[in-house]
């Protein structure tokens, strides 16, 4: 089963080597999606360099009505949100190390 996921490892496994980068690939995949985690696992077995988990965070406990304190990390915490977007949208997010 190829599909976007493997398309996104591929494109970016090959620019890190254009680029002569040391890479390293994380796949979080959300808690409810267990069988693609699984699958996953299995498919990247043998790649050392991309590792695959599952996403434990509690998403709930930041769901307030009080406007959060001032981020001084504003491009992580942004970064962040993207990857939680991607995992609710589509299950599976992948953080370039």
């Amino acid at each position: 089963m190829r599909n976007a996921l493997h398309c996104a490892l591929d494109m970016s496994a090959k620019e890190a080597v254009r680029d002569g980068e040391t890479m390293g690939e994380l796949v979080i995949v959300a808690r409810e999606a267990q069988r693609l985690h699984e699958y996953l696992v299995r498919t990247y077995a043998g790649t050392p360099d991309v590792s695959v988990i599952i996403d434990r965070r509690r998403r709930a406990r930041r769901r307030t009505h009080r406007a959060p304190d001032a981020e001084r990390r504003q491009g992580d915490r942004r970064a962040r949100l993207e990857v939680d977007e991607h995992i609710d949208r589509f299950g599976w997010a992948i953080v370039r190390l």
